[in-house]
């Protein structure tokens, strides 16, 4: 009954990350991040890491505003 499950999961596990992002790239996301844009007080969504891989950049957007 385990081996029958592991198979199902295995095979279907790939296949839920092939869909479609919520959001695009370039879209608001809520009206906190227009507030954000027409006040000139906008970061980037995304940054580097040191090792040079995309992270959200959570600090910066979730930072006090100015």
């Amino acid at each position: 009954m385990l081996g029958i499950a592991l198979v199902v999961f295995g095979s279907l596990a790939p296949a839920s990350g092939c869909r479609k992002p919520l959001f695009r790239e370039g879209d608001e996301r809520s009206p906190y991040a227009r507030y954000d844009e027409v006040r000139g007080q906008n970061v980037p969504e995304y940054r580097y890491n040191e090792y040079g891989r995309r992270v959200p950049n959570l600090r910066a957007r979730l930072s006090p505003k100015d």
